[in-house]
């Protein structure tokens, strides 16, 4: 028998009405439930496997909240959680709003490195409730995934089990919500199937839980008409980590409008500054273009291939 862990923090897909527009109210196991009462296909076969004793669901409701009000605190929650359950469970299910789903997605993977198991995200874009909803699939997709071998944390959405260090969200209405910059996988059936896989870090040997993220951290995306000045105004006296999101593979402002001096006061000041491409495909090299070498001579730290979400995320882990 797989044991799965649901744990429930609200979003889109435990939400009703108000009146007032849409807010979280189903506990855990009311969206089970809701869920195994429709007769389609991956419900029923959810229902199968927990009537044959084939799967057993434990749900921990931490928190029922707008993702929009997701906190660094919150994921400090929902990661000493899976930390402390760990051992007593196969796999963990984490529903989520997915306004900010991919940021909790990264802090996830930051946290737990080398988990060795299943943490898979979901929600949805229309609440359990409403005609049409992608609830039902999507959550029973995430559960079956956490009954699978793909170790480390993804997200389950649309029919696609997606890795959480490369995910964003892209679409505010579609069912296909989210993209994984670089890796794509087909659907999450054939994803599941891939036992035994693991992979970048998410390996269990070796596995440390790392719960640490400050908040001291600015995030500026470049563009044109940005002056040195406005940049250096940017960044607040105490601020201790700062994310670039530099042009292409890295480019920045050097002629009119140079950028180079604020980046070398900023880091002159004792600030850590990180650099992450605008691009939503491909890597951030600094050293590919004369101008990008310039800020990688001042001591800027390249993040290579990851989403804005994982790149903020990695500056207040390390600052």
């Amino acid at each position: 028998m797989k044991k799965i862990c649901v744990i429930a923090t609200g979003g889109t897909i435990v939400s009703s009405d108000s009146g007032h527009g849409l807010r979280p109210e189903l506990q855990g196991n009311e969206l089970i439930d809701r869920i195994i009462s429709y007769r389609e296909e991956a419900p029923k076969r959810l229902e199968a496997f927990l009537s044959e004793d084939k799967l057993s669901i434990e749900v921990k409701d931490l928190m029922n909240i707008d993702s929009s009000d997701m906190q660094p605190e919150n994921w400090l929650m929902i990661g000493d959680l899976i930390d402390k359950e760990r051992d007593s469970f196969d796999g963990f299910v984490v529903t989520h709003g997915t306004d900010t789903m991919a940021f909790t997605a990264a802090a996830l993977t930051v946290m737990l490195k080398g988990i060795g198991k299943p943490v898979i995200m979901t929600g949805s874009q229309l609440p359990i409730g409403f005609e049409g909803t992608d609830a039902v699939r999507n959550f029973c997709d995430a559960v079956f995934a956490a009954m699978g071998d793909a170790a480390g944390v993804y997200l389950a959405f649309n029919g696609r089990l997606l890795e959480g260090r490369y995910v964003t969200k892209i679409d505010s209405e579609d069912f296909d919500a989210f993209a994984e910059v670089k890796r794509r996988y087909p659907d999450t059936e054939k994803n599941v199937e891939r036992t035994g896989e693991k992979t970048g870090g998410q390996n269990e040997e070796g596995y440390e839980y790392r719960p640490h993220f400050n908040r001291k951290v600015r995030f500026i995306s470049l563009y044109p008409g940005l002056s040195a000045e406005d940049l250096i105004s940017m960044v607040a006296e105490d601020t201790e980590a700062v994310v670039l999101e530099l042009y292409g593979a890295g480019g920045i402002s050097t002629g009119q409008r140079n950028l180079i001096p604020a980046v070398q006061k900023i880091i002159e000041s004792g600030k850590k500054v990180y650099a992450v491409s605008q691009c939503l495909y491909g890597a951030t090299d600094l050293s590919r273009y004369e101008v990008g070498r310039k800020v990688l001579s001042l001591g800027v730290s390249s993040l290579g291939v990851c989403t804005r979400e994982y790149a903020i995320v990695t500056a207040m882990h390390e600052a």
